[in-house]
């Protein structure tokens, strides 16, 4: 495949390939292990995505930060106690089908090939794509299509994490009046902001397509499309001392706010039915 001049390869230390853009609109890089996007950058403007300084790109392993694809299922809502969290789309290596620059836009197709996805766990027929459009903003499309002849059930999360300089002075706008579960306690009302002060890991039910992140030095604007709920994590003190590739005061510079089909917004796809979940990533 020849590549726009935008666009180049490399690769890690540890072998995972990636894409480089550097466009006139953008400056972004792209790994197809999980077709995963660690970095994003409006031209003029400050970087969007947060990837941890203490990642080291292990193949196999979820890169902790960017945007990893949690498909298909999120959490730990999996068929069985062996199955990995998050399902299997963020640690496999997809398929790199087709990239162009329209004028500055970069257009970067992915699929993810079935048989990387143990019949077990996942006896479906399916067809999963991923396509990326960085250019002012990043929107990324997930679409999944049943191709098989019985119903199939999936959560999925475009886990997206976001620089912060400081937590204390974060606040989440677009959740007023929406509720939420956490801990396994809900549903619980969602009144005004959201400010975080301790171990956040909130599922949230909205209709409100449109969050806003004042991170106190500038708003970062979240748009779903396919998607009636969304995951508010930020992992505080300890957990983020126990999470692996994730300094101990991480928690204080990031905050997740992910487009999803978690609970209640499950998506049932019969044979021959299709489902986008999509994500629009910019600053305000």
């Amino acid at each position: 495949m020849s590549l726009p001049p935008s666009v180049s390869t490399g690769q890690t230390a540890s072998g995972l390939a990636y894409l480089d853009i550097h466009s006139p609109l953008c400056d972004a890089r792209v790994f197809l292990q999980g077709a995963h996007l660690t970095h994003f950058q409006p031209k003029g403007q400050g970087p969007l995505l947060w990837l941890s300084p203490s990642e080291d790109f292990a193949r196999g392993r979820a890169i902790r930060g960017g945007v990893p694809v949690c498909w298909p299922w999120f959490g730990n809502n999996k068929p069985s106690p062996e199955a990995p969290a998050h399902g299997y789309a963020r640690t496999c290596e997809w398929h790199l089908v087709d990239v162009e620059d329209r004028d500055g836009e970069v257009i970067i197709q992915f699929s993810l090939p079935m048989d990387a996805l143990p019949q077990q766990h996942w006896p479906h027929s399916c067809e999963l794509s991923l396509v990326m459009v960085l250019g002012k903003t990043a929107r990324l499309t997930l679409t999944t299509d049943n191709t098989g002849h019985s119903p199939l059930l999936l959560t999925q999360a475009l886990h997206s994490y976001f620089p912060v300089p400081d937590i204390d002075q974060v606040q989440v706008l677009g959740l007023d009046g929406s509720q939420y579960w956490e801990a396994g306690t809900g549903p619980l009302p969602q009144a005004g902001t959201v400010r975080i002060d301790r171990e956040l890991d909130r599922q949230y039910q909205c209709q409100q397509p449109l969050q806003q992140i004042d991170t106190g030095q500038g708003l970062i604007r979240v748009k779903r499309e396919g998607s009636h709920s969304l995951v508010l994590w930020n992992p505080w003190v300890d957990k983020a001392k126990a999470l692996g590739q994730f300094p101990d005061d991480g928690y204080r510079q990031m905050l997740c706010l992910e487009a999803a089909n978690v609970g209640g917004d499950a998506v049932t796809l019969a044979p021959g039915q299709q489902h986008s979940l999509v994500t629009e990533l910019g600053w305000a």
